[in-house]
């Protein structure tokens, strides 16, 4: 390998760290809300999936059936998720410019 490869080497890997920055910047962007219960529990949820709010209203807490309130939670945070997945793929699908990034996880 010659001192051009690995020029080139060097600036493809500057690029791809680039496009990693960028794909981070966008994950963190992107929030989706999910209700559940008839909006006793709402759940946020960032592009990487990671929940980053959680609100319970009052009728949350008058519910008496435990079980209830544990599908409610569930269903708010998975919802949540679905929805934060599909906007990742929408924004990506927009931005051809991850073409290096998709390339390595091929």
């Amino acid at each position: 390998m010659g001192i051009k490869d690995k020029l080139k080497q060097i600036a493809e890997f500057k690029e791809f760290k680039e496009e990693a920055n960028k794909l981070q910047d966008l994950l963190n962007e992107i929030e989706s809300t999910e209700e559940a219960g008839n909006g006793a529990i709402q759940v946020t949820v960032n592009g990487e999936g990671k929940v980053v709010q959680t609100l319970l209203r009052d009728h949350f807490f008058s519910e008496k059936d435990r079980e209830k309130q544990q599908k409610w939670i569930t269903m708010a945070v998975n919802g949540a998720i679905e929805k934060s997945k599909k906007k990742v793929e929408k924004e990506m699908k927009k931005m051809d410019k991850f073409d290096k990034l998709s390339k390595f996880f091929k």
